[in-house]
């Protein structure tokens, strides 16, 4: 009877032991299974960093087949310049340290480098440490994202440097975030300070806008005193920050001894063009880099969906493409290079214009008719300048005109008002367009006025900005539903 009980309890225990040894299969299966499909690149090497098993994102990740990988080393995966930081990280950890998560450039078998956050953590036997896992998360994009909002903050800074007038941003407390060149050149090193202590006031002056614009969100031009000898036009637009607070920037123009003149802008008007023109320019910003946001708000969460980061990185390119255009653009508009001034044939820079834009008129089957006088065009000029200047002038018609229709150059002689004055030669580039309407022939050649969804509205502005620094006019004639005219007219001398 005894030994029947001792072989029941044996083979009670032989079950419990295969049940046991079920759930410990059962369980080894399910921690590979989360290794192996971990999204997560996953590496366990030994104390001496010698690679011992990979997951399937480290493969992918690094290029190198399982039985390649497992005879590297962790070194061997990373620049280097690398190797001493990771040998103190391994170090720490094993003694202990809490796992810090570092930046570090994954290297692939074929050399190409991979941004990664690293994370090292210890795996024990016990009480004793037994070997080491490393977990990289791919932060490319992230990167990509962080770039992509330096460029386009340098890029903002640029064109805001660039500009003649004092630009200062300020805060809800009235002190300076930011001030350019043509503010520091006015007030010395203001940032830190607070706005009124800058423009030599005591307290802040009863005529600041800047909790009403805050409150409102709407741009107000002001105008303050600076011990009553100098009399500053102030603008100022609100900017929503990133943490959701508003700041101010103020175009600051001093205006002490400007007066209005015949045919020009009083000081107020032109702060006025110019708030709007830093509207636009604000408006056409924020569009890509509220994309570049919204991509990079999901990021973490979505860091491991491939096709998410190939569109991420895609949108951001195309953003900051987009930016750098503008702030190109601007800083032709707002600062652009003086003209270099030869004899030029303008015949033979209107060939060069159509050549440059063929492709477009060729697209649209447009006819071009030249109508140019025997003799040579000759005006002092710059060359490139006034190309960039027809070429502006074409793609306005280009972009107005049916399939097939016309666009007709011509050009004539108009001598001085008396004799001694030398005269000036005349482009008129006409198309057979719509036309312009007449509520939109004071603005066509305002900066970001545009008709077209796709264009920013400066191509007309800088082409004017350019005939100007030429000493010439360029003008646009009222003609709505019989084609747009435009007159470039450059002096002879």
């Amino acid at each position: 009877m005894g030994q029947d009980e001792s072989l029941e309890q044996l083979h009670e225990r032989i079950e419990r032991l295969a049940e046991e040894l079920e759930i410990l299969r059962k369980s080894e299966l399910r921690y590979r299974s989360l290794f192996q499909e971990n999204p997560e690149v996953i590496f366990v090497e030994d104390l001496n960093g010698n690679v011992l098993s990979a997951n399937q994102a480290a493969l992918r990740a690094t290029g190198y087949p399982d039985e390649e990988l497992r005879g590297l080393t962790i070194f061997q995966l990373f620049p280097p310049e690398a190797y001493d930081g990771l040998t103190k990280q391994i170090d720490a950890v094993v003694k202990g340290a809490k796992p810090l998560p570092t930046e570090q450039q994954l290297v692939r078998k074929e050399g190409r480098r991979l941004s990664v956050e690293l994370e090292l953590r210890v795996l024990r036997e016990g009480s004793k440490p037994a070997a080491v896992q490393a977990i990289a998360r791919d932060c490319s994009a992230r990167k990509s994202a962080e770039e992509a909002l330096k460029c386009a903050h340098e890029n903002l800074e640029r064109v805001l440097n660039a500009l003649s007038d004092a630009v200062v941003v300020e805060n809800a407390e009235h002190v300076v975030q930011f001030i350019n060149n043509a503010g520091r050149a006015l007030f010395g090193s203001a940032k830190g300070k607070r706005c009124h202590e800058v423009l030599g006031l005591e307290e802040v002056s009863p005529t600041c806008a800047v909790a009403e614009i805050i409150e409102n969100r709407q741009s107000l031009c002001r105008t303050t005193h600076r011990q009553h000898d100098k009399v500053w036009s102030i603008t100022g637009l609100p900017l929503l920050n990133a943490d959701g607070s508003t700041s101010v920037l103020e175009i600051i123009k001093d205006v002490t001894s400007t007066r209005p003149s015949d045919g020009k802008l009083s000081p107020l008007e032109r702060m006025s063009v110019l708030a709007r023109i830093a509207r636009e320019m604000a408006h056409e910003v924020k569009n890509p880099l509220s994309a570049i946001t919204t991509f990079a708000q999901l990021l973490p969460e979505k860091y491991d969906d491939e096709e998410f980061r190939k569109v991420f990185t895609k949108t951001a390119i195309e953003a900051v493409s987009k930016i750098n255009y503008l702030m190109e653009e601007m800083v032709n508009f707002a600062r652009p290079v003086k003209p270099v001034l030869e004899e030029t044939d303008l015949k033979g820079v209107v060939d060069q214009a159509l050549m440059e834009v063929y492709p477009l008129l060729s697209r649209k089957n447009i006819h071009v008719r030249k109508d140019f006088p025997p003799a040579p065009l000759a005006v002092p000029a710059d060359e490139e300048q006034i190309k960039r200047v027809f070429k502006e002038l074409l793609s306005n018609s280009i972009d107005v005109l049916e399939e097939g229709g016309n666009v007709v150059i011509s050009a004539r002689f108009v001598p001085g008002p008396r004799e001694g004055v030398p005269g000036r030669i005349e482009v008129v580039v006409s198309d057979d367009g719509p036309g312009i309407p007449p509520e939109n022939l004071p603005k066509v050649f305002e900066p970001f006025f545009t008709t077209s969804s796709e264009k920013l509205g400066l191509g007309l502005a800088i082409a004017q900005r350019i005939v100007q620094e030429h000493g010439g006019a360029i003008t646009a004639e009222k003609t709505p539903g019989k084609g747009a005219i435009f007159v470039v007219a450059l002096n002879l001398a």
